[in-house]
């Protein structure tokens, strides 16, 4: 039982810290960091009601302590995995799958009426019921969401599929492997202390490598991302036209959104066969490895869905592009950028001039 206390003393102040950071990490936003709190303290909250139930377990003097620490356990543990999904994953979902855990804590509560899920006899003593897997399964599902929705994350933001998720993952196996083995959530919640420390610092190693504004690849990652680009690649260089008129006829906030409507539709067409970024207030890049030999296909793409933009929002505007190829190992990718610059000027001097006035 030592042992057992001294596990769950580890979960909450590894939580705890985890808390500590989040609430100063000026990376992230304010409301990111209220539900990583949120997340963290409902973790402590599971941690310890299993901890008090299995100490007064027995005791018939702390049968109604012991009753409401199970009951708030099973009511909470399903929210774990919404509430990783909502702080550090691209959510899906998220209004019902905060009904789904609402309902399910209204069954818990309906259920321990009857003695479905579990029940505390005249001894003090804790006995599951005949439908506790239904909570078991509830919780599973839960942190399955959660993880999808941190993989959709990875993926939006064109993170690798790294260590760090790998072990987490591997943490969330074990953890709620226990459940099966033992029954009880006993290695559960270190796990998840732990799972959710790792999912905060790979959400905020997804924040710091990408662009506040865009959500595209940031400049570190282009210029990292140059030093190890491979023979065969394309590297293409775009730019936004006339964007600074777009700033001082409609204004900054029209800007922004032209450069987030030019990003999705960028990760779009491009998304799937290489890494976009934002390197400039209005240049983007993209790093082609895949499917090279559609270029022309894919910058026409990219072209009409612009311009399609455009003359559905008159306070858009057009792109021009150039691209360049990486030949060979030993080739300056310095060199390669330049052509890509050079083929950029040109097509930018082609394009017609347009007179933009606000409506």
């Amino acid at each position: 039982m030592r042992l057992y206390t001294a596990t769950s003393l580890i979960a909450v102040l590894i939580v705890l810290a985890t808390i500590a950071d989040i609430r100063t990490n000026r990376m992230i936003s304010k409301l990111d960091r209220r539900h990583a709190v949120i997340c963290g303290c409902i973790i402590i909250l599971c941690a310890v009601c299993e901890w008090v139930g299995q100490m007064v377990d027995g005791n018939e003097t702390f049968i109604v302590v012991h009753t409401c620490a199970k009951l708030l356990e099973l009511c909470m543990a399903p929210a774990i995995g919404v509430a990783v999904a909502v702080s550090y994953g691209d959510a899906i979902g998220t209004k019902t799958a905060i009904a789904v855990t609402l309902c399910q804590s209204v069954f818990q509560c309906i259920a321990f009426t009857q003695g479905w899920n579990f029940y505390i006899d005249a001894g003090g003593f804790y006995h599951r019921g005949i439908m506790v897997e239904v909570s078991v399964i509830a919780f599973l599902f839960s942190l399955l969401y959660g993880v999808i929705c941190m993989i959709r994350a990875e993926i939006r933001y064109q993170a690798k599929f790294n260590g760090v998720l790998t072990l987490t993952l591997v943490l969330l196996a074990v953890g709620t492997g226990s459940l099966f083995i033992t029954g009880y959530p006993h290695a559960s919640y270190l796990s998840m202390a732990l799972s959710n420390m790792l999912f905060y610092i790979e959400f905020y190693r997804m924040t710091l490598q990408i662009d506040g504004v865009t959500e595209l690849l940031n400049r570190r990652c282009y210029e990292t991302a140059l030093m190890s680009v491979k023979p065969g690649s394309i590297i293409l260089l775009t730019d936004l036209n006339d964007f600074k008129v777009v700033n001082d006829t409609y204004g900054h906030s029209a800007g922004d959104l032209c450069l987030i409507r030019t990003a999705a539709i960028m990760r779009k067409v491009y998304g799937r066969y290489g890494q976009c970024f934002r390197i400039g207030g209005d240049e983007y890049a993209v790093i082609l490895s895949r499917h090279t030999q559609d270029i022309k296909q894919l910058n026409a793409a990219f072209t009409k869905s612009v311009e399609q933009m455009v003359s559905e929002d008159s306070r858009m505007t057009g792109v021009s592009l150039g691209y360049a190829y990486v030949n060979t190992m030993d080739e300056d990718v310095h060199s390669v950028v330049e052509l890509a610059d050079q083929e950029l000027y040109r097509n930018k001097q082609k394009r017609p001039r347009v007179n933009r006035t606000k409506q």
